[in-house]
């Protein structure tokens, strides 16, 4: 008998192990991941909630100048 972990390691029969499901399904090719979890939500709830979550994180963009001088810092 599996167990299936859960949150704080404590086991529970009655939760469905959503990312063992999603990781035996065959892979769906997607322009855009967001909506695909968007869609999806029924199927994964917990799980397309953390996909949410970390799809919506805004992206960081770095000044060419702050570029250079990291790169001098690190490299030379």
């Amino acid at each position: 008998m599996r167990t299936q972990m859960v949150m704080g390691g404590s086991s529970s029969s009655g939760m469905r192990d959503e990312l063992a499901e999603w990781l035996v399904q065959p892979s769906v090719p997607t322009d855009d991941p967001l909506r695909w979890w968007l869609a999806n939500r029924n199927l994964y709830p917990r799980l397309s909630q953390m996909a949410i979550d970390i799809h919506t994180i805004p992206g960081m963009c770095f000044h060419d100048a702050f570029l250079s001088i990291t790169y001098h810092i690190l490299v030379l």
